[in-house]
């Protein structure tokens, strides 16, 4: 593959050789394009920043520049996927069977925290089974005193309003950027 100077010097001298009169239409086209492309890569890439402001017209994306900031981990009990700047930034966070959740009332530490905002929350439940009857059982994420790196989840007997004990594997989801 040629280097970038070496295709200077080759459109360098298709040009002097079209100067001099000796070179088609054909070829006068196909040289044409080439400088354009060339001049194209050379200046019209966008930066991080002007990809993040989209507000040119007159640069392209690299896909370098599309993949930077675009983060996940995938573990077996916690992950998360983070979309880059240039998409919002929006990102998707989960916490299976966290340590430590035992009482009715649970604070869990998101894998990472989100740099702006916590939009929402959700648990899932399994188990919640007593003496053979599923537990007439109501979980709540508690926003008023969540942070962008932990959720505090509550449960509690629907029939009482008290808190109790968990029972059961919670599977926490958040959203936010």
């Amino acid at each position: 593959m040629a280097t970038l100077s070496e295709l200077r010097e080759s459109l360098k001298n298709k040009i002097d050789t079209f100067l001099s009169g000796t070179i088609n239409v054909q070829d006068s086209l196909l040289l044409s394009k080439a400088l354009a492309a060339l001049k194209i890569t050379e200046e019209k890439a966008a930066t991080l920043a002007e990809t993040v402001a989209g507000t040119l017209n007159t640069v392209f994306v690299t896909p370098q520049t599309m993949r930077w900031g675009f983060q996940y981990s995938f573990g077996t009990s916690a992950g998360y996927i983070f979309f880059p700047d240039w998409l919002m930034g929006f990102g998707f966070q989960w916490v299976y069977n966290p340590p430590g959740v035992v009482s009715g009332i649970a604070t869990i530490n998101l894998p990472i925290t989100y740099p702006n905002q916590l939009f929402g929350a959700v648990v899932l439940e399994s188990g919640g089974i007593s003496n053979g009857i599923v537990a007439p059982i109501s979980t709540v994420v508690d926003f008023n005193n969540s942070t962008l790196s932990t959720v505090i989840i509550g449960c509690y007997d629907i029939s009482t309003q008290a808190t109790r004990a968990i029972g059961w594997t919670p599977l926490l989801l958040t959203w936010g950027r």
